[in-house]
């Protein structure tokens, strides 16, 4: 932060430097570090409490490129599992799982994945996520997955990241 016209602001160095890699990579590794335990201290709140919901985890990846390395963000939204609580990360990805009727188990292959970027996937499903209050790092409650209408604008906003 630096104190800039009277008010405090996140310092960024240009992008595109080595200097602005290493910030993010900072950044990124700390949000993993408080998602990662908020995920441990929800998990374990929801195990005592007997309730049987889902919070995902915040993964990290790293695309190698000209300039090194990039990290990104993910975040995973499989069909069938409303309710579950999802950091906000850099991409979503939902994942439609084959689901037998009968037992109610997930097929090992799911029928699709789509993965996009976050603000594509609340412009496009963002009624079917609910911001779940008092959390910091925020997450979302998934309230369902996206109908058909739904996944035909995610899968042409699909893209590898």
């Amino acid at each position: 932060m630096v104190w800039h016209d009277g008010h405090w602001v996140k310092y960024l160095f240009e992008a595109g430097t080595s200097e602005a890699l290493k910030q993010r990579r900072v950044a990124i590794a700390q949000l993993a570090s408080n998602y990662n335990r908020q995920k441990e201290l929800l998990d374990h709140l929801y195990g005592s409490q007997n309730k049987d919901i889902h919070v995902a985890s915040f993964m990290v990846y790293q695309k190698k490129n000209q300039q090194g390395s990039e990290f990104f963000s993910v975040a995973v939204l499989a069909s069938g599992a409303d309710g579950t609580l999802l950091p906000v990360a850099d991409r979503l990805t939902f994942v439609d799982l084959i689901i037998d009727p009968l037992t109610g188990r997930a097929a090992e292959e799911p029928r699709e994945i789509v993965s996009v970027p976050w603000s594509d996937a609340m412009a496009v499903a963002g009624r079917l996520l609910e911001p779940v209050p008092n959390l910091h790092p925020p997450r979302y409650k998934s309230l369902g997955f996206p109908n058909a209408e739904m996944w035909d604008k995610l899968r042409a906003k699909n893209t590898a990241a």
